[in-house]
């Protein structure tokens, strides 16, 4: 099992990681934020259908540029991740073909085992998801870490028996860091992570 330190500091042995999508996997500010707005142009009736279908990252066959970019690092982190036997999931409240497209256009679908998404039931942030999603995985909660970028996040990861002091804020997705509570640790960049 593998040792998860974060800038030196030992965080716990982890069999897997669970990672948020928008805010941590993906710098998806500037997509979600035209998504918002063409939302709010549109009438109530067909807000969510036409804008969820005009969202570039469900387009068929998208290309890499046609979805949110990865964040800095990341490839090589999941290396290292799955270099070490760790197994990845993936939990958002994007729905299965969101994640499924960005995964896919991103090189990512290999590092991950698994995804838990809005159309699972329960959804996050109820903890049951993470336990749901770890079970997917074949590993207990207090063998996890979550990293996300909303404290929603990591208070499911903490109500579902994740250790608080691997439940991580993920902080440099978004054009301002996310006011995340304390004193959960912080990620600033993949490189702060290491494996022993």
């Amino acid at each position: 099992m593998a040792q998860l330190l974060l800038r030196g500091i030992e965080l716990g042995e982890v069999e897997a990681v669970l990672f948020d999508k928008d805010g941590t996997l993906s710098i998806s500010e500037p997509q979600l934020v035209t998504l918002a707005q063409a939302r709010v142009f549109l009438c109530l009736d067909q807000v969510f259908a036409q804008a969820d279908a005009a969202d570039a990252r469900r387009a068929a066959g998208a290309a890499a540029g046609a979805t949110s970019r990865t964040t800095e690092g990341l490839h090589d982190w999941l290396g290292r991740l799955q270099a070490a036997g760790v197994r990845c999931a993936v939990i958002s409240n994007d729905d299965v073909a969101g994640i499924e497209t960005f995964l896919s256009a991103h090189g990512l679908s290999a590092f991950f085992g698994a995804i838990w998404s809005a159309e699972h039931s329960p959804r996050k942030p109820d903890p049951a998801a993470g336990h749901a999603l770890c079970a997917l995985l074949g590993v207990s909660a207090a063998r996890c870490a979550l990293i996300g970028d909303a404290n929603s996040d990591l208070r499911m990861a903490v109500a579902a028996g994740i250790p608080h002091q691997r439940a991580l804020g993920y902080t440099a997705a978004w054009s301002a860091p996310p006011p995340l509570a304390e004193p959960h640790p912080r990620v600033h960049h993949w490189d702060e992570l290491v494996l022993a």
